[in-house]
């Protein structure tokens, strides 16, 4: 635990540095500013803290689960990055700001069912919201802006490799003029783009032995030096070898077990 929670420390400090931090709001865990600054068009966003049960109304389950498009989930385990694959099949509201998630993990062949849930817990809108391609989103967003939330997904115990995930998920959100929440791909055509990023720790039910986790849409946060494309998510051709296929970088749900 205390190797992993300080090369994250460590990490947190480097992004903070590397990027800037003046529009971080106050108050955010280190994992978190490292999730804001890190990927994805947020962190060049001024931000308004609000309420989180103005959010309490609407049904992030969709947005969570996206799944066509950018919705493929990217993701590694592990301080060499090896790829992890990850699938929600179910994501539902049990609660104002709680979902419960069902899904399968799969690592090296190894398969895992899981089980959890998302806990909305913090919220900011955008003080000024995105204007989209040429502008053809002026007018149209009535709010705009990121939640955080708890993540737990437990894998089940019976099954070969197993462990928990806990970690920290940020997505971004907007709603259109109709009231309708909708998945944030605004500014997909951004080469920084990114949405539905996580940062936490996997831990092994067997061995109590704990590794790093990462994932997230279009890129994963604390990848660099790992994803190197510029415009596109793109692995760094000595971290092929770890699951990863230049040819299928994000490759759907292709691989799930039946």
């Amino acid at each position: 635990m205390k190797r992993v929670l300080t090369k994250l420390a460590v990490l947190t400090a480097l992004a903070v540095f590397a990027i800037g931090a003046e529009n971080t709001p106050k108050g955010l865990s280190k994992e978190r500013t490292v999730l804001l600054n890190d990927r994805g068009m947020a962190q060049y966003r001024e931000l308004a803290p609000m309420n989180v049960d103005e959010l309490s109304r609407y049904d992030f389950a969709s947005i969570f689960g996206e799944q066509d498009g950018f919705g493929c989930y990217l993701a590694y385990i592990g301080d060499n990055f090896q790829r992890l694959h990850i699938v929600f099949d179910e994501i539902a509201k049990i609660a104002p700001l709680k979902y419960a998630a069902k899904g399968q993990t799969m690592v090296k062949g190894n398969y895992n069912d899981f089980g959890g849930e998302i806990t909305i817990d913090k919220a900011y809108r955008y003080k000024e919201f995105s204007e989209g391609l040429d502008g053809e989103m002026i007018g149209k967003i009535a709010d705009q802006g990121v939640i955080f939330a708890k993540v737990t997904l437990r894998e089940n115990d019976k099954q070969k490799g197993s462990g928990v995930f806990k970690g920290d998920l940020m997505t971004t959100w907007y709603i259109d003029a109709d009231k309708t929440l909708r998945y944030d791909d605004i500014d997909s055509h951004s080469d920084n783009y990114a949405n539905n990023q996580f940062l936490g720790v996997w831990t092994s039910y067997k061995t109590s032995a704990q590794k790093r986790v990462a994932w997230g849409q279009a890129r994963i946060p604390q990848s660099r030096g790992f994803d190197i494309g510029a415009g596109d998510f793109s692995v760094d051709r000595k971290y092929l070898k770890n699951g990863w296929n230049e040819h299928d970088l994000c490759g759907g749900v292709t691989w799930r077990k039946k």
